[in-house]
């Protein structure tokens, strides 16, 4: 009933309703504190309680109420260690923890976040190395590390755990090629590392993993030729691959690409993107990519020959 309230847009009574249900939890669980069970059942209800305040506005609560969860569930798994459903709700409440954090911009204490849910995701993943669910949660906390990291300015460290993230990715890739999900995995986590390569200056390896992740994208268009998310690694990996070959040409590089084979290569990415808006699948981030591509033009200008007269 809470989601669907909240599914329908009814913030205020979804909120009233989370709150309700960790009321009647926090009782329950005060009338008998060495409950697992009720410890658990607090702290689900704190949990949608955090969900639900950080998508009506309120960042600071969403954050405090998912904190109360990580707390519970911490004095669950410690009544009950071998419980391996409350690990992965540790883990999943860390890691939604984690990305709230991240999105109010508080990149450190989000990074420690996701460092904890990787601990309880990694333990998980050395039980169970064939699980795919197993991997793909450790490779998504490891980019999340990877973003926290680079947003810090910690570019070793950035580069680092996106590497990780890639290797294990492609291990389960490996494992069935045929999976679309694991071949987004592998090339949105190889885009991380890519932009780790490019801000440490490395780019021989830059170069490289373009032309690996060029192929994954063409393994992946066969497989599905009409998602939207390859369309927008499509776009990403257009934008990034034209910084790193403008950068290269505004520092005089001999093998730079050419300036007229720059724009081109924005020209793919702008018209990757606004078929992604025109099909009403974009926002923000299709926006700021287009912002991105008309500042590089403007840098590309500089360096294409001038109009005849």
């Amino acid at each position: 009933m809470l989601r669907l309230e909240l599914a329908c847009g009814d913030e205020d009574r979804a909120v009233e309703a989370a709150r309700g249900a960790v009321e009647l939890s926090d009782r329950a669980l005060g009338r008998d504190t060495a409950n697992v069970q009720l410890l658990r059942a607090a702290a689900s209800a704190y949990r949608y309680l955090g969900v639900v305040l950080a998508r009506t506005g309120d960042s600071a609560g969403g954050q405090e109420a998912m904190a109360v969860s990580v707390d519970m569930l911490t004095q669950a798994v410690a009544k009950d260690p071998e419980n391996d459903q409350l690990q992965r709700s540790l883990g999943s409440t860390q890691y939604r923890l984690g990305l709230l954090l991240r999105s109010a911009s508080q990149w450190a204490k989000a990074r420690d976040a996701f460092r904890a849910a990787y601990a309880i995701d990694a333990s998980r993943l050395a039980r169970e190395p064939s699980n795919w669910s197993a991997v793909s949660d450790v490779v998504s906390v490891l980019d999340k590390i990877a973003s926290c990291s680079a947003a810090m300015g910690d570019v070793p460290e950035a580069t680092r755990v996106a590497g990780e993230a890639v290797a294990l990715a492609r291990m389960g890739l490996d494992a069935e090629p045929a999976a679309v999900e694991r071949q987004r995995l592998v090339a949105t986590t190889s885009m991380r590392l890519l932009g780790g390569l490019i801000d440490s200056g490395d780019m021989e390896a830059a170069e490289e993993l373009y032309e690996v992740v060029k192929g994954d994208l063409g393994q992946w268009r066969v497989l599905s030729p009409d998602s939207v998310p390859l369309r927008q690694v499509q776009a990403s990996l257009c934008i990034q691959y034209a910084s790193l070959q403008l950068d290269r040409l505004d520092q005089e590089v001999h093998q730079a690409m050419d300036a007229r084979d720059i724009e081109l290569l924005l020209a793919e990415g702008e018209a990757i993107l606004r078929a992604v808006l025109d099909a009403g699948a974009g926002g923000a981030a299709e926006q700021g990519g287009l912002t991105a591509i008309a500042d590089m033009r403007k840098r590309v200008a500089g360096h294409l020959p001038s109009a005849a007269p």
